[in-house]
């Protein structure tokens, strides 16, 4: 089972942890479905359409940059206990695989 890491466009700061949404592992069937789960269990957002993309998108929309910590056949980073350390989000970026950025918007936006 994939574990992602999310961190958020606007902030720049670790939002989610599929090993810890709000206590519990969750098991996301891909990066979209890891984002939509993360808004509904932890940001409580709901409603919003998810796509993913594999090259930068502007830096004026709502979404997040996704990366998989279980790489190379252990765990990249441990478990994140402080989304808006600077390290552990340096730590991500170079020690984990980027998935691509999900695009979160609502169904009127394009």
């Amino acid at each position: 089972m994939p574990r992602y890491i999310l961190i958020d466009n606007n902030s720049r700061y670790i939002f989610g942890d599929t090993a810890d949404f709000n206590g519990e592992i969750y098991a996301a069937s891909g990066p979209e479905d890891a984002a939509r789960e993360l808004d509904e269990r932890v940001v409580k957002e709901y409603g919003r359409t998810y796509t993913l993309y594999t090259e930068e998108p502007s830096l004026e929309v709502d979404g997040y940059w996704v990366y998989r910590a279980d790489v190379r056949g252990s765990e990249a980073v441990p478990l994140v206990d402080d989304g808006r350390s600077q390290k552990m989000t340096n730590d991500v970026v170079r020690n984990c695989e980027f998935v691509g950025f999900v695009k979160c918007s609502r169904p009127t936006e394009s």
